[in-house]
């Protein structure tokens, strides 16, 4: 907990408006605050391995594997995901079906990568992405 909160923090601090200036970074404009892609993929793969490797554990998948199904979907569907929200003027509209897309995409590798039953992978990857969605948009 201590690390999430001290991770929230830092970036918040570094995402700050006043940081855009500074960090020729691309960013879009989150609740005013610019954030680049780089810290909106790192929040990311935070929250979204933090749950996928806790998930991993109690179904006794080992710990390689919980790693890699953390960090793998996430790496495939955030680039383009951002790219095309960069690029749309109905962000709102874009962003729910991109999360219905990427959740449903993330829940393929996640079943293959940790050879879970589909029920599972489809929980875990709308779990996962709630949460990092929940806390981007509330940042």
């Amino acid at each position: 907990m201590h690390l999430f909160l001290t991770t929230i923090c830092l970036l918040i601090f570094a995402s700050n408006s006043a940081w855009a200036d500074v960090l020729p970074l691309p960013g879009l404009i989150v609740m005013g605050i610019m954030m680049s892609q780089n810290m909106a993929l790192l929040l990311t793969l935070i929250i979204e391995t933090a749950i996928v490797m806790t998930a991993a554990r109690h179904w006794q998948v080992s710990w390689r594997r919980g790693l890699a199904a953390g960090i793998v979907p996430t790496m495939l569907t955030h680039p383009p995901a951002w790219w095309i929200l960069e690029e749309t003027d109905r962000y709102w509209l874009y962003f729910i079906v991109l999360e219905v897309v990427i959740t449903l995409i993330e829940s393929t590798v996640l079943k293959k990568i940790l050879r879970v039953s589909w029920r599972q992978a489809l929980l875990l990857s709308l779990w996962a992405n709630v949460a990092s969605a929940l806390v981007g948009v509330f940042l």
